[in-house]
């Protein structure tokens, strides 16, 4: 078995297409390394990537002398690569959008779009703040209730009375 040494780098390229970044060792008189295998929590069907960005600090490892055998183990949080977090909860920031779940059960999502490719069920009351916009067909079992305005091509519900401009008896039959 060999022995492992490790050091801190600083990330100077990436390559996506076999997941490695090349590396700069500080204490190997600024040697820039081949690319090294980036390493992530992984298992056979499940995988979480994040490639980091250029001048990234990171913490590698090699298996013996040879720098050209090694690994880059992560980043780590400095002066140059600062951490947003607090210490009740898990973060994921990048780019501008982040998804923070707290130690209270909270979650909170910022991004600019967010998509949901999937069967949504919610099981809790749901708030919405501003404007929703459906573009497809809406299907109320239960009760409905609206503070301001509603409003569809068929009818509109205002101050709790719902005014019916105007619908196809027709269409409704084949439904």
């Amino acid at each position: 078995m060999s022995a492992l040494k490790g050091t801190v780098g600083i990330i100077q390229s990436i390559n996506t297409a076999d997941y490695t970044a090349t590396v700069q060792l500080p204490e190997y008189n600024n040697q820039i390394t081949e690319g090294l295998q980036i390493l992530s929590p992984v298992t056979l069907g499940n995988k979480i990537t994040s490639i980091p960005k250029v001048n990234t600090p990171v913490f590698c490892i090699f298996i013996g002398d040879d720098t050209e055998r090694g690994f880059i183990i992560g980043s780590y949080f400095s002066d140059k690569n600062i951490s947003n977090s607090q210490e009740d909860e898990y973060k994921i920031d990048y780019q501008g959008s982040s998804l923070t779940i707290k130690e209270d059960g909270n979650i909170e999502l910022k991004g600019t779009l967010t998509k949901i490719d999937s069967e949504v069920i919610i099981t809790g009351d749901t708030t919405i703040e501003k404007n929703m916009i459906v573009t497809q067909n809406v299907t109320i079992s239960g009760g409905m209730s609206a503070k301001k305005g509603f409003e569809t091509e068929k009818a509109t519900l205002k101050n709790g009375k719902l005014d019916v401009q105007s619908i196809d008896y027709k269409e409704m039959s084949k439904k």
